[in-house]
């Protein structure tokens, strides 16, 4: 085990997960309470100094990348939907409801929430 994680740690009080994610059932790993606490900087040596910026870019690249695919896989479900809406619209269906219409009125007013467990 390195040095640095036994040394005493500063707890600066990150959360990495969302309302929304803890919602849908996302439980925290281990390694994610981790990142409550950092480690004394003044404490480290260069070599573990270096060797945390290493892990934590190559953490950050791996987040990036995940990020990127699921911009992709958005992109692509909303694409599927405005084609099957703009298909709607063409074959004559009401592609917007009066029921929409005052959803959206009421969460603008602050009535309500949006559902965001809606499907």
């Amino acid at each position: 085990m390195p040095k640095w994680q036994k040394m005493p740690t500063l707890n600066l009080g990150l959360r990495l997960y969302s309302p929304l994610l803890r919602r849908r059932g996302y439980r925290m790993a281990e390694d994610d309470f981790a990142m409550d606490s950092f480690p004394d900087l003044g404490a480290l040596s260069d070599e573990e100094l270096k060797g945390l910026i290493a892990r934590h870019t190559e953490e950050e690249q791996e987040v990036s990348y995940r990020r990127r695919i699921l911009h992709g896989k958005i992109d692509i479900l909303r694409a599927e939907l405005v084609n099957r809406l703009r298909k709607k619209h063409q074959e004559g269906e009401t592609v917007i409801t009066g029921a929409d219409v005052q959803q959206l009125t009421d969460i603008l007013a602050g009535k309500s929430a949006p559902d965001i467990d809606a499907d």
